[in-house]
């Protein structure tokens, strides 16, 4: 996939990003990472703020791990050979510290179909079906948070009470509105 390496992103960063690898080397704006389902973000965080700004509903964060920090450093010298750039400047100098700083954010998806081909070559099981598996698992857990129990439920007074306002002619609907204004 492509790789992407931005000193900063504003309102909606990563969003509906599908795959390849985004290294952000700044703030973020809030909203961070809607809608994300493939693809690795690495966003340098020095002030511990991205969680606050991130939507949660698609995504994870997780520390970095070795193979993430080679790459991660190989990247940024590349940006800062390539751009002269200060701010990978900085974060090479000091990059005992600064690798610290940076999180990891994934999609919980992505993350479940990873684990399903890690355990299916351990296995030695069809990475294929495993895969399939795992995704459907994944509407599954989806569509059983996004199901509310019955003590949140419109009640059923009020739903009738609407069904009988539908119910009425279209022109009575239009005059009850305007006789309100």
């Amino acid at each position: 996939g492509a790789v992407a390496v931005v000193e900063g992103v504003g309102d909606h960063g990563g969003e509906y990003m599908t795959g390849g690898r985004a290294v952000i080397l700044g703030p973020t704006g809030r909203n961070f990472a809607a809608g994300m389902s493939g693809g690795f973000a690495f966003v340098w965080d020095p002030d511990k703020t991205l969680y606050l700004r991130m939507n949660h509903e698609m995504v994870d964060i997780a520390p970095l791990d070795d193979d993430d920090v080679e790459w991660l450093r190989s990247v940024i010298e590349r940006h800062y050979a390539e751009t002269g750039s200060s701010v990978a400047a900085s974060i090479l100098e000091d990059w005992r510290n600064n690798i610290e700083k940076f999180t990891k954010v994934f999609p919980k998806d992505f993350k479940r179909v990873l684990e399903a081909r890690r355990d299916a070559e351990e296995r030695g099981v069809d990475v294929d079906e495993a895969i399939m598996a795992a995704a459907r698992a994944g509407r599954a857990s989806r569509r059983a948070q996004r199901a509310r129990p019955a003590n949140e439920r419109v009640n059923r007074r009020r739903c009738g009470l609407r069904r009988a306002q539908r119910a009425r002619p279209a022109n009575e609907r239009v005059n009850r509105r305007r006789s309100r204004w």
